[in-house]
């Protein structure tokens, strides 16, 4: 019988370690070093996908955060745009033209206590006063009802509940059908409340510009 031929890549190497005799697997050690190549890759492979869903995160939390910020700057700009600023503007004429028309008057003079004296004066000052007055209030009136929904609280500030009952009452009363002991005082409290949430708002703006920026708002 042929000798069969021998493979020697197959045969196991002698390794003498301290004077003992072991066996080492030749394919053994050559699986590692053939494989190695393919671990690296893998390896790699895995850190770039960890990183790039990582990034991905990233982008995506920035973006919602992004398109958050645009809709809160949208929303407190028609706040300010629709109801707070023109109400701001209005109450402060309002108090300029209140001014004028004490002028020359009493200091506990009001227009509540002498609404027939201004109706039927002959000051055409006085009444012209008296006209741009109720033309503003009618105004903050339709503000305030049209473009509730942007009141910054829940619930209306009570400020507003009373400016509408002190409208309607001295409209009636200058067109002489109610009495002027009837007719409630001006709500100061409105002018401190429109400016405290306006003032506020406008310092929102100014956060969210500063934070998010660039950022624009809706056309």
């Amino acid at each position: 019988m042929c000798d069969q031929p021998q493979n020697h890549d197959q045969e196991p190497r002698r390794i003498e370690l301290s004077g003992e005799v072991k066996l080492q697997s030749p394919k053994t050690e050559n699986w590692w070093k053939s494989s190695w190549p393919s671990i690296g890759s893998l390896v790699v492979a895995i850190v770039a996908i960890g990183t790039s869903c990582h990034t991905t995160n990233r982008t995506l939390s920035h973006t919602t955060e992004q398109e958050f910020a645009k809709l809160q700057l949208d929303y407190r700009l028609r706040q300010v745009n629709e109801l707070y600023g023109p109400l701001y503007f209005l109450i402060d004429q309002d108090r300029g033209l209140h001014d004028q028309l004490r002028i020359g008057k009493p200091n506990d003079w009001h227009l509540r206590q002498h609404i027939k004296e201004v109706m039927d004066g002959t000051n055409s000052m006085d009444r012209a006063l008296v006209s741009e007055i109720m033309t503003n209030d009618q105004i903050i009136e339709q503000l305030i009802l049209t473009k509730g929904g942007l009141i910054t609280s829940p619930k209306a500030p009570a400020s507003f509940d009373a400016f509408l009952v002190h409208y309607r009452v001295l409209k009636a009363a200058l067109a002489g059908k109610e009495s002027s002991a009837m007719y409630p005082e001006y709500p100061t409290n409105l002018d401190d409340d429109v400016y405290r949430d306006y003032t506020n708002m406008l310092n929102e703006i100014r956060f969210i510009w500063s934070k998010h920026s660039p950022i624009s708002s809706s056309d």
